[in-house]
């Protein structure tokens, strides 16, 4: 039994550390292999300098992977994203998109900061206690953790990017979207390198842009 409560802590304590995971994801089943011509690149950030480092760093990862692809801050004059877009002006947009034979488009985004305590230490301290297990579960619930005056031990940024398809005969049809898990380095550039890679695989092992 102490084996077993031993080899779970080591579980425990692998999970916390992984720095970055693919968490869910959505492929349309109507696609297969899908393979574009032209692939913009678009990083939903104001932030100019985090939306740079974003964008290089996914065109660096396509193209290696002999993906033609192009960054959204070298296409269009202005940053889009800053200020609100009318529908006319958005179908502009694509129609341009089109007459630039560009058939799709990888748009990336923050769309969450999640606070995380390292499991194996709250198992750790329940092990050392007389606690219930019910105790020990309420009792290390965040809100608790907070309301306690604990120490978050790490930042989670939950990473989402999409892969819509612009052909003609298609209205922005959705061909996949990923949630990614990135532990927090407190370094842009550090975090987006993480994301690149679970990218280039998720999209490798579900057969988008990618020839093998």
């Amino acid at each position: 039994m102490k084996k077993i409560i031993v080899l779970g802590i080591a579980l425990l304590f692998n999970i916390s550390c992984v720095s970055s995971k693919l968490v869910q994801q959505y492929k349309n089943p109507d696609i297969g292999f899908f393979h574009a011509n032209k692939t913009l690149i678009i990083s939903l950030n104001t932030n100019t300098e985090s939306r740079q480092i974003t964008e290089n760093s996914i065109e660096k990862s396509l193209k290696s992977e002999s993906v033609f692809v192009e960054k959204s801050i070298d296409f269009f004059d202005e940053p889009f994203i800053k200020r609100e877009i009318s529908k006319t002006e958005f179908q502009q947009i694509e129609k341009d998109l089109l007459e630039d034979d560009f058939d799709a488009i990888l748009v990336t985004k923050i769309v969450g900061r999640q606070k995380r305590y390292h499991t194996a230490n709250l198992l750790y301290e329940y092990m050392k206690s007389n606690q219930t297990f019910e105790e020990y579960y309420y009792g290390n619930q965040y809100n608790y953790m907070r309301k306690k005056g604990k120490k978050e031990d790490y930042i989670i940024l939950v990473f989402e990017t999409s892969l819509y398809c612009i052909c003609p005969d298609k209205e922005r049809e959705l061909i996949w979207k990923g949630q990614f898990e990135i532990k927090d380095s407190h370094n842009m550039e550090k975090n987006i390198n993480k994301l690149k890679k679970q990218l280039l695989n998720s999209l490798k092992r579900n057969d988008l842009l990618i020839e093998h």
